[in-house]
């Protein structure tokens, strides 16, 4: 994921960087891990009214490495509704925010919704799959976890944390 964080913080900086210093340097910041100074710059911003959608995902970006998923969820979903591209890895972070909320059916919706966009890559698919099947645990489905685990361990059997994960289920 923090290989996903960093794009994001870079495109966002290209983007925003003939246009306005106080996202820029919201960028910056995300990426010296000075995370609630950089919710200071994407708010200025996001005031001014400027890049709003680009805005939001720093901002979203910056709650999600502070670990308050509740904000990060509504600074990526205003990011959407205010015409961020609507990417693979902005739902995969709308899902494990709803994950660790234990919001699992939105979550799974969340995932299904990235698995759908295009242009994601092996690994975005990769770790969108592998989250589906950790909602599924948190709703306790076990046919659907064996389901999707078995599916997913066809496609990478070299997932060690996976393997183990269908270790654990022989044992329920």
């Amino acid at each position: 994921m923090k290989k996903y964080l960093i794009t994001l913080a870079v495109v966002a900086g290209l983007l925003l960087g003939g246009c306005n210093t106080k996202e820029l340097s919201g960028t910056e910041l995300l990426e010296q891990g000075s995370y609630e100074a950089a919710v200071e710059k994407f708010e200025e911003a996001i005031d001014a009214g400027r890049n709003i959608e680009e805005a939001y995902r720093g901002l979203g970006i910056a709650y999600w490495e502070m670990e308050d998923y509740q904000r990060a969820r509504g600074a990526f979903s205003k990011a959407l509704n205010n015409g961020a591209e609507e990417t693979g890895t902005i739902y995969n972070f709308l899902g494990v925010c709803d994950l660790k909320m234990g919001y699992m059916e939105n979550a799974l919706e969340w995932f299904d919704k990235g698995l759908e966009t295009e242009g994601n890559s092996e690994e975005m698919i990769r770790e969108m799959e592998f989250n589906q099947i950790a909602a599924y645990e948190g709703l306790e489905d076990w046919d659907k976890v064996r389901e999707k685990l078995d599916s997913y361990l066809a496609k990478y059997p070299d997932d060690e944390q996976a393997q183990k994960e269908a270790d654990f289920l022989e044992t329920r």
